[in-house]
């Protein structure tokens, strides 16, 4: 009489990593300040209540706490920054934003974008860095994510026109973990008596 023989088989696979391109898509800031900056915080939503400027010093307006949400070990490909705004001057030279990013929540890093405000009328406008939209700066997950990164705004001009800032988002494009899948492989043979 023949034993039984029993035969399987079984694979069995594992993967870890993906390759992916996304976005925080547009994410509002959740802390502004900035000196000679009225009602700063205003900037917080697209809702006409603006945080208004109207100082001859150039002072800093500073928007971060972003919650980006960059996936762990992404790459960071590109910072687009939305201003919705507008000024008050006829000039338009006296309409024009100096904008930046922060890693740190005080100190400008890269690249210094202007933007000019159409007169009197609330638009948002978008801006991007000049190298290869990262801004001049190498940028990792962890300080995107960082409630300190974010966007630094200055009048460009040394008059007292009023500047009218409504809105400010910024989107951020990444690619997410390349890592190669690892494959696990068993495989079991019959036996028999």
């Amino acid at each position: 009489m023949a034993s039984p023989k029993a035969l399987g088989v079984l694979f069995l696979l594992i993967m870890s990593g993906s390759a992916f391109a996304a976005s925080g898509d547009n994410n509002d800031p959740a802390n502004a300040s900035g000196t000679n900056w009225t009602n700063p915080d205003s900037v917080y939503a697209s809702d006409d209540a603006r945080a208004t400027y109207t100082n001859i010093a150039q002072d800093t307006l500073f928007v971060t706490d972003f919650t980006i949400g960059a996936a762990s070990g992404a790459t960071i490909d590109s910072i687009v920054v939305s201003i919705e705004g507008h000024g008050t001057a006829g000039n338009s030279a006296r309409r024009t934003l100096a904008i930046s990013l922060t890693k740190d929540g005080t100190n400008k890093m890269g690249d210094v974008v202007t933007l000019t405000l159409l007169k009197n009328t609330d638009t948002a406008q978008e801006v991007t860095g000049s190298t290869n939209g990262l801004w001049g700066v190498s940028w990792t997950d962890t300080e995107i994510n960082a409630s300190t990164f974010g966007v630094i705004i200055n009048n460009n001009n040394t008059t007292a026109d009023e500047i009218r800032i409504d809105h400010v988002q910024v989107k951020v494009f990444w690619t997410g973990d390349v890592t190669a899948p690892t494959i696990i492989q068993c495989h079991l043979q019959g036996y028999g008596r």
